[in-house]
């Protein structure tokens, strides 16, 4: 029976083949699974040159990536600017009765208003500097790559259009070095594991 299937190996559908080597593999069938190899057709295909490809898909990746951090960081940041306009509104119950957070009536609400209005003020400007430090490690690759930001960010206009809407918030934020570096490290290693192309050199491989 073996025999008899053997000789039609080089006529299996790629689902039959397929089936046969788990199958092979399975049992340990070294031969069996050598024989499907080698009657497996073998076809020769066009394909786009890889230095353009690889880049092409690449900047895609790295686009996406980057917008969901962008995105996610500036939602936290809308939402803690929200709350920090609530509490000025928000009545609080302290010594039993009713206080706005902003209407001081004595030293001990001023000391719970102000606790609260600084650690808001502290998150905000830690999202603050976490937008920065995103979008200069974007900013950063994107030199040493040879790609204006727009064109890096052309598969999320919007994010590129969000960016500049947010220049005046960030004008004086100085962004987390270590940030920085840990984003354009990953940037690097994703470039270089498709590309093969190192960092050495800021202009890329020709």
């Amino acid at each position: 029976m073996k025999k008899n299937l053997s000789k039609l190996y080089d006529r299996l559908t790629g689902e039959e083949r397929f089936k046969l080597t788990l199958a092979a593999i399975a049992r340990g069938d070294k031969g069996e699974l050598e024989h499907l190899k080698q009657t497996c057709p073998r076809y020769d295909y066009r394909i786009m040159d890889p230095a353009c490809a690889d880049r092409f898909e690449l900047s895609m990746i790295i686009a996406l990536a980057f917008s969901m951090d962008w995105i996610s960081i500036e939602r936290s940041y809308i939402i803690m600017m929200f709350c920090l306009k609530v509490m000025a509104f928000m009545p609080c119950i302290f010594d039993n009765k009713a206080i706005y957070l902003l209407d001081f009536k004595d030293d001990r609400e001023a000391s719970l208003n102000t606790g609260l209005t600084e650690r808001c003020i502290a998150e905000l400007t830690e999202k603050k500097i976490a937008l920065k430090s995103v979008q200069t490690a974007l900013e950063i690759f994107c030199q040493e790559v040879d790609v204006p930001l727009e064109h890096m960010l052309v598969w999320a206009p919007d994010i590129y259009e969000w960016i500049n809407e947010y220049k005046p918030t960030l004008a004086d934020v100085e962004p987390d070095e270590v940030v920085v570096d840990s984003y354009i490290a990953l940037y690097h290693q994703l470039w270089t594991a498709k590309t093969g192309q190192t960092f050495t050199d800021p202009k890329p491989a020709a």
